[in-house]
C-alpha cells in the first residue's frame, strides 16, 4: 500500500445493487475530497472470492463503514451482513459505523437495533447539504482511529520498555536470580507448601471373609520436593517416591498374619512438575533386531536444576520427610 494511501481515510460502501447510482455518485466526490471508497464492483478482481475479498481484505483495511439503508438494501443478506461484521468491528479495531436512510419514515423499517444508531437522511434533495458533513465524520473517525492506534503502539511500547528495565534490575540487583525467575520460584515453592494424600488400604483374609481398612497418609509436598536430588526424574517419580511411602507405610501400619497390602497413589507428580517446565517427557528410539521400539522417560530439566540451586540458595532444602497417617478414614 502506498503512502498516499496510508494517510487518507478509506470507506467500504455498503448498498444494494439496485442503489448503484447514487452510490457511485458517493463514491466519486468521496474521492475529490481526498477519501478513497470501497465499492466491490471496482475492488474486486475478476475470479477472486468475493466473500473473502469483502469479509477478509475489504472490510478489514477500511476505517468507516457507510451503509445506505433503502428499500433494497434493507432486504439484501449481503448488507445484513457487512452490518453485522462492522458492528462486531466497532469494539475490536476502531471501525466506525455511518448509516444513512433516504427518509425519516424510513427509519422505523430498520431492525430494532439499528434503531438506536444516530442515523441521518440522505437522499437527492439535501445530497449538496449533507455531503460535507459525512466527508468531516469520516476523516473524524479516521483520525480518531489513528490516534486510538498511537495510543496503543505507545503503550505496547512503554511496556515492552518498562519490562526491559525489569529484567535489567533483576539481572544487575537480583545476584544470582534476575527477579523474575525470584519471583517465579518463590510462587511455586508456595504452592507446594500442601499435603498430598495417599491411599492404603488392607486386606484381610480370616475364614473366608476379606475385610478392608483404608488409611490415608499424608505427606508435606515440599518434603518429597526437596528430597529429589538426582539426574533422573524417571526414577523418582515411578520408583523412588512411591518406595520411601510404601516402606514408611509398612513400618508404621499394624501387622497380622495373612495381611495384604496395596497401595494406591494420588500424587500426581509427573503432571504437577510437567506444569512447572521441570520435567520433560523424551523418547529414545531403540534399535533391536528383529524389533525396533520406543521408550518413553521424564527427565529433568534446566529450569529444575536451577529451582533446585534456588532452594538451596535460600536455604529451604527440608532433609526430613514430614508425614502423618490418618487411621482409619
Amino acid at each position: 500500500m502506498s503512502d498516499e494511501r496510508r494517510n487518507k481515510p478509506r470507506v467500504f460502501l455498503s448498498h444494494s445493487k439496485s442503489d448503484i447510482a447514487f452510490i457511485e455518485r458517493i463514491a466519486a466526490d468521496l474521492r475529490h475530497c481526498m477519501i478513497d471508497p470501497w465499492l466491490d464492483s471496482e475492488e474486486i478482481r475478476h475470479g477472486r472470492p468475493w466473500l473473502e475479498e469483502i469479509f477478509e481484505g475489504g472490510m478489514p483495511a477500511c476505517d468507516v463503514v457507510l451503509v445506505y439503508w433503502t428499500k433494497n438494501s434493507v432486504t439484501s443478506k449481503m448488507v445484513k451482513k457487512e452490518v453485522d461484521a462492522a458492528l462486531v468491528r466497532l469494539g475490536e479495531d476502531n471501525i466506525a459505523l455511518l448509516p444513512y436512510v433516504p427518509s425519516d419514515e424510513f427509519r422505523s423499517q430498520l431492525r430494532d437495533d439499528l434503531q438506536t444508531l444516530q442515523t441521518n437522511v440522505w437522499n437527492e434533495d439535501n445530497y449538496g447539504e449533507m455531503l460535507p458533513r459525512v466527508v468531516a465524520q469520516v476523516w473524524c473517525n479516521y483520525l480518531d482511529r489513528r490516534v486510538a492506534v498511537a495510543i496503543q503502539k505507545e503503550k505496547a511500547a512503554r511496556l515492552q520498555a518498562e519490562l526491559d528495565l525489569e529484567r535489567l534490575r533483576g539481572t544487575v540487583e537480583g545476584g544470582v536470580f534476575p527477579t523474575h525467575e525470584e519471583a517465579e520460584f518463590a510462587y511455586i515453592w508456595k504452592n507446594f507448601e500442601r499435603e498430598i494424600s495417599v491411599t492404603s488400604e488392607r486386606r484381610n483374609r480370616q475364614g473366608g471373609e476379606t475385610s478392608t481398612q483404608n488409611f490415608i497418609f499424608k505427606v508435606q509436598f515440599q518434603t518429597l520436593i526437596s528430597g529429589m536430588d538426582g539426574p533422573y526424574a524417571e526414577d523418582y517419580v515411578t520408583h523412588n517416591i512411591p518406595d520411601i511411602i510404601r516402606k514408611v507405610l509398612l513400618d508404621q501400619l499394624p501387622k497380622i498374619n495373612e495381611n495384604e497390602y496395596w497401595f494406591t497413589y494420588h500424587l500426581g507428580l509427573a503432571r504437577e512438575l510437567q506444569t512447572f517446565g521441570f520435567i520433560s517427557l523424551s523418547r529414545t528410539v531403540l534399535q533391536g533386531d528383529p524389533f525396533t521400539r520406543e521408550v518413553k522417560h521424564l527427565d529433568f530439566t534446566e529450569k529444575w536444576f536451577r529451582f533446585r540451586t534456588w532452594l538451596g540458595y535460600h536455604q529451604k532444602l527440608m532433609p526430613d520427610l514430614k508425614w502423618r497417617i490418618e487411621n482409619p478414614c
